[in-house]
């Protein structure tokens, strides 16, 4: 049984033809398991991270009813604050305002609750500053939100002093 060069060079171009397709297949399918990897945040570090960063990580990963790493933490985020019709910004009468992910996607966003104790300074500060970045440090808490047939696990930052708050 004789196998000459022909036959040899014809099956070893159809394998390496079909080499890189398969090498293509597996590169596709292995990225959202490389992509999906939630990042470990320092929270106890002196770095503010941004609101997505810090809704994206896993230590704001969790189901609703239970508890994530991140909340009872202090956290410390930068955003922008965002313009909203209400009292040019900030709703006053909530003692809220929220902060944007910087890459102004409405979708990463962190409603600030402020203490009564320190509302009337903080405010100050908002006033006329709408889309502007700022700083805030505070204690994350966590909520279900029932939402179409599903639920999310939302979070706010509450601070508790003025100093807490700060424009960029």
């Amino acid at each position: 049984m004789k196998t000459n060069k022909k036959e040899i060079m014809k099956n070893t171009k159809g394998q390496l033809k079909r080499t890189p397709f398969y090498i293509l297949i597996f590169l596709v399918l292995s990225i959202p398991f490389i992509a999906c990897k939630k990042e470990l945040l320092d929270l106890s570090s002196e770095d503010y991270w941004n609101v997505k960063k810090v809704l994206k990580s896993q230590n704001c990963d969790t189901k609703c009813g239970e508890k994530a790493a991140c909340e009872g933490e202090i956290v410390k985020v930068q955003g922008i604050l965002e313009f909203m019709i209400l009292d040019g910004g900030i709703d006053t009468s909530m003692n809220a305002f929220s902060l944007i992910d910087e890459s102004n996607n409405l979708k990463y966003k962190l409603g600030v609750i402020v203490d009564e104790s320190a509302s009337y300074d903080v405010f100050q500060k908002l006033q006329g500053n709408e889309g502007k970045i700022f700083l805030a440090e505070g204690i994350m808490e966590g909520f279900d939100a029932p939402m179409n047939f599903k639920c999310e696990r939302k979070y706010q930052l509450h601070v508790y002093s003025s100093s807490e708050v700060q424009l960029k």
